[in-house]
């Protein structure tokens, strides 16, 4: 039993790793084509419905995939019950954003945005078509065909997006690309899944799914909220091409932070699910995965903050250097968000939907009262306050987790003091030296990538940094035995 949910947390680790790097590196080749093609203010435009479009999206699954993924019974009807109440509201939500395109045109004062908002919306009816096939998929640990269907999606989104930019169609190569994936996403769900819903609607099972989800749902629809705010007010407060700016950097964020994050919670989640009756197993697995975070993330973040100017430079022209200090500030959350994410996943699994619907409600709180105080500063105000909003909310829930789980906290944070050690070394050696010494941008990357990755790992071994050894324990057999030999030597640990 052990075994084998061991075996299936690191193979399923190992498809949503190949998901959110692989498709999403995918995805971000075809955006770095893209960007050359096209101007901030094309961006900007899309930016400034995003928040209409990603609350829409969350309303239609309204908590109901995980509670589908996290209750031990889950059957025909719930499946039935979840598919109908995502189509309904898809549709309502549709029809709302069609009426009052013209509003938000008005509002922004930028009348292409009726077609936009129009056209675009059509993604919502295609998401609520794959909640419930994304829910069996999660159960059952079958990422490698979530990780296929992204591919799948991402290839043949980032091929329309690349061939309507080049070919004139500015704004709307990014409004088509999105939709093209969509589609094929439908696709390829409703052809792998052979599920088909019934005419089936019941009142019992929708209310033991709600009862679970909506307390997820308002923390994921806060999370969105507070998340795509600061797009309608920077396009209000200063104008399109500094929301392009903004835009195209929260995609770096997106990718290098969020969704490595998502990774690890989309199978953390129904691990620790599986196992939410065992507690010393259920706090041992949550101590490795903690650990496990740290020392993956944090050199992680610091390579693609010295690499990032370059890498703009080089691949996204001059024209997008202006967004760099905003991928960096943003970055900076990238040491904190994951372990926060972490213990909401903890509480969520644990049953206690309920203190992470306080949590984040108290993060959002901290985020908003950040906007009020940073907004007459400019941009790069804004997203320090949402770092330093981030950081408080992270002590607020480990606090609130070591007291729940009598967890010591304390000696979690300290833990990761010679990882950050390691990290600093990294940092300082690409930074005073690296950088000093090379100046072309593409051949600089390549360096520091190289030199940081392995100079980190032979300094965790030779530090002995007890992630690093739980890493490999982790995943030792499915090393070769000669690299296992070199980079790994139990008994030097203990």
């Amino acid at each position: 039993m052990i075994d084998n949910l061991k075996q299936k947390t690191i193979k399923g680790l190992f498809w949503s790793f190949a998901d959110s790097f692989g498709i999403y590196f995918v995805k971000f080749g075809f955006s770095i084509a893209i960007a050359r093609a096209l101007m901030p203010n094309d961006y900007g435009l899309v930016g400034m419905i995003a928040i209409f479009i990603a609350i829409s999206e969350m309303l239609i699954d309204s908590g109901f995939l995980s509670a589908l993924v996290q209750k031990k019974d889950t059957n025909d009807i719930d499946y039935s019950t979840a598919f109908w109440f995502n189509i309904i509201l898809a549709v309502v939500l549709y029809l709302l954003l069609f009426a009052f395109s013209s509003a938000i045109a008005r509002f922004f004062d930028q009348p292409i945005l009726i077609k936009i908002t129009r056209i675009s919306a059509l993604g919502i009816i295609l998401s609520s078509l794959c909640v419930v096939q994304v829910s069996m998929i999660l159960r059952k640990f079958q990422f490698k065909r979530q990780a296929a269907i992204n591919f799948a999606s991402a290839l043949a989104s980032g091929t329309v997006g690349v061939f309507l930019a080049y070919n004139g169609f500015g704004v709307w190569a990014l409004v088509f690309m999105t939709l093209a994936g969509g589609i094929i996403r439908v696709i390829l769900f409703w052809r792998i899944n052979r599920w088909r819903p019934k005419f089936i609607f019941n009142l019992q099972s929708f209310k033991l799914l709600y009862n679970y989800g909506y307390k997820i749902f308002l923390q994921d629809f806060g999370d969105v909220l507070v998340r795509n705010i600061y797009n309608p007010i920077i396009g209000k407060a200063f104008n399109p091409t500094a929301l392009g700016y903004y835009t195209n950097a929260n995609k770096f964020y997106e990718i290098f932070v969020r969704r490595t994050t998502i990774a690890y919670s989309k199978v953390a989640f129904p691990a620790f699910s599986s196992i939410q009756d065992q507690k010393e197993r259920f706090l041992n697995n949550y101590s490795k995965v903690y650990q496990s975070l740290v020392f993956f993330m944090f050199p992680f973040i610091v390579l693609i903050i010295l690499i990032m100017k370059p890498f703009v430079a080089f691949f996204l022209t001059d024209k997008w250097l202006p967004a760099v200090p905003f991928i960096t500030l943003m970055l900076i959350d990238g040491f904190i968000f994951p372990l926060f994410w972490l213990n909401q996943v903890v509480f969520n699994a644990a049953g206690r939907s309920d203190i992470t619907l306080k949590i984040d409600i108290t993060k959002k709180v901290l985020t908003l009262g950040s906007i009020f105080i940073t907004i007459g500063f400019g941009i790069k105000a804004l997203i320090v306050g949402w770092v330093m909003s981030s950081f408080i909310a992270f002590m607020v829930s480990s606090v609130v987790i070591s007291r729940r789980f009598h967890i010591n906290m304390a000696n979690k944070i300290v833990s990761t003091v010679p990882v950050i050690f390691v990290t600093f070394l990294c940092f300082l050696v690409g930074k005073l030296v690296l950088e000093k010494i090379i100046t072309h941008n593409l051949f600089l990357i390549i360096v520091q990538v190289l030199t940081i990755s392995i100079m980190y790992l032979v300094l965790s071994n030779l530090f002995r940094i007890r992630a690093y050894r739980d890493f490999f324990e982790l995943v030792g057999e499915y090393i070769p035995v000669k690299l296992r030999k070199i980079h790994f030597v139990k008994d030097s640990y203990k």
